[in-house]
């Protein structure tokens, strides 16, 4: 458990994407889906198959990141 991350992330005020592997033994996916659901603006992308450095994951990583930017930008306007 990281409390003082928790706490950092249920604090934000800003839309701000979570991008986990699947695999990742560092972040439990039960401790971010519920993060998620107590700060609405988290948005939680699970990579299936990732660890925590994403390895051959890393274009879908990326292609994630991008295109939920373009939709971030696109509801500010």
């Amino acid at each position: 458990k990281r409390p003082l991350d928790e706490e950092a992330l249920l604090q934000l005020k800003c839309p701000t994407l979570l991008l986990q592997g699947s695999r990742d033994p560092l972040a439990p996916l039960s401790v971010l889906r519920r993060l998620v659901k107590r700060n609405p603006h988290l948005m939680l992308e699970i990579v299936e198959g990732a660890t925590h450095t994403y390895g051959r994951h890393q274009n879908r990583v990326l292609d994630c990141a991008v295109q939920w930017l373009e939709e971030v930008v696109e509801h500010s306007s």
